[in-house]
């Protein structure tokens, strides 16, 4: 009598320990296991011998969840294959735009469960769009910080009395950090990761960095300028937690030199230790709102403000295009028609619109 050769693997729960013989404590505290991962073809294959022999034996699954993953097909929808001449080796990628980038891709080019169309531009356009700008905001602060001898242990200015730019990116990211953190949670890896790499993209490098370049210019010491070191060291070493999951070694280095401990010795930004460790199926939400201790204080409200403000500054510039009038010629003045009172927020737009004045109108009939 010969058993098929998946009944070794379907018994791999408990033949680990060499239960019922010895180790039962430790095969107690192990099965069922949280999770299981495999491709599709899997399927008949060892997800379902394990269901198929633990039931037999325990009355009860080898696991709690199960991952299946789509198969990993070229960039025309078609199965890799010798044959067909469209295998992708793995290593031409990572020594060129590094085994980040091509993990990142992996994880944000499409759901894990669906088939994945590898392509190689998009390795390229990860690398180019996401671990360039991160880079180049590390170095931007690093640069700064050694210039003006910034010393990241000494005590920061409050959070409440740094400027609303500081408080602003401080805010998204808790926002961001918190949604990853719950997009993972979800199993929706692909959401979390995308919305991440927005965060650096546009809302940290797009704007923050490019609104607070000005502080850093400037040769005297400041409050401003050191609120803006310390909000920079702060975003910077959070994101390095967020991405090491998934990207773990150019974020090592970059934790590595601001902190001086690897990010894989850090605690994770959201929760404090423990707090989430014990939580069940049915506590999980619970323990998710109390798990934020470890992030920066959120303010949705300015998030909405400096929403609408970077859509009336891009507004602005549709304006300025279309009226052929170029972004480095002054205008005189510009008007918010019929909008919010974002009085705090005029000197920055007229900075980013290149205008002397902002001004609030509430006659629309003015401007027909």
């Amino acid at each position: 009598f010969v058993m098929d050769c998946w009944f070794d693997s379907g018994c791999a729960p408990f033949a680990q320990w060499h239960h019922p013989f010895n180790e039962e404590k430790t095969f107690d505290s192990s099965f069922p296991v949280d999770y299981i991962c495999e491709g599709v073809d899997q399927t008949r294959g060892w997800f379902y011998t394990l269901l198929a022999v633990s039931t037999t034996v325990f009355d009860s699954p080898a696991y709690k969840r199960c991952l299946s993953l789509g198969l990993i097909l070229d960039a025309e929808g078609k199965k890799m294959s010798k044959s067909r001449g469209n295998i992708v080796d793995p290593w031409d990628h990572f020594n060129r735009e590094g085994a980040d980038a091509t993990r990142w891709y992996m994880v944000t080019a499409g759901a894990p469960w669906n088939p994945l169309k590898f392509d190689s531009n998009g390795v390229r356009e990860t690398y180019a769009k996401m671990f360039l700008t991160l880079w180049n905001v590390y170095r931007f602060h690093a640069d700064y910080a050694a210039l003006d001898g910034f010393d990241p242990e000494t005590k920061p200015l409050p959070v409440e009395d740094r400027s609303r730019l500081d408080r602003w990116i401080l805010s998204k990211l808790h926002t961001t950090a918190r949604a990853y953190h719950e997009g993972f949670t979800s199993w929706n890896f692909h959401k979390a990761c995308r919305d991440l790499e927005d965060f650096i993209v546009n809302d940290l490098s797009n704007w923050y960095v490019r609104r607070s370049r000005r502080r850093l210019w400037d040769e005297a010491e400041s409050n401003d300028k050191l609120a803006c070191q310390h909000t920079l060291h702060e975003v910077l070493v959070t994101l390095s937690k967020l991405i090491s999951p998934v990207s773990p070694f150019m974020v090592d280095t970059i934790h590595r030199n601001l902190t001086g401990t690897s990010v894989h010795l850090a605690d994770w930004p959201v929760g404090t230790p423990g707090t989430l460790a014990g939580a069940t199926a049915d506590s999980w939400d619970e323990a998710l709102c109390e798990a934020t201790t470890n992030l920066p204080p959120q303010d949705t409200q300015l998030e909405n403000e400096m929403e609408l403000v970077r859509e009336l500054a891009e507004t602005g510039r549709r304006i300025r295009i279309d009226a052929q009038r170029r972004q480095r010629l002054p205008c005189a003045e510009g008007f918010i028609v019929a909008g919010p009172n974002l009085e705090p927020y005029h000197d920055l737009l007229s900075e980013e619109l290149n205008v002397e004045t902002i001004s609030l109108e509430t006659d629309l009939d003015r401007f027909q």
